[in-house]
């Protein structure tokens, strides 16, 4: 999944896990799904060039 969303955007594998890991129970509460999550972090990583790590909007 992480893979095929680095290849198609301008986001890495390393940013999406980042993200996930540090919004994934957040998400979770929130009712998103795994894919929901990623297509947030996908998005934000890819418009702003930053990390999943500093800029998910769900910490």
């Amino acid at each position: 999944m992480w893979n095929e969303i680095s290849n198609n955007y301008a986001t890495t594998t390393e940013k999406l896990a980042q993200g996930q890991a540090r919004a994934g129970a957040t998400a979770r509460a929130m009712g998103l799904d795994f894919d929901q999550l990623n297509a947030i972090v996908g998005t934000v990583t890819a418009a702003t060039k930053q990390s999943g790590k500093f800029h998910c909007p769900l910490y």
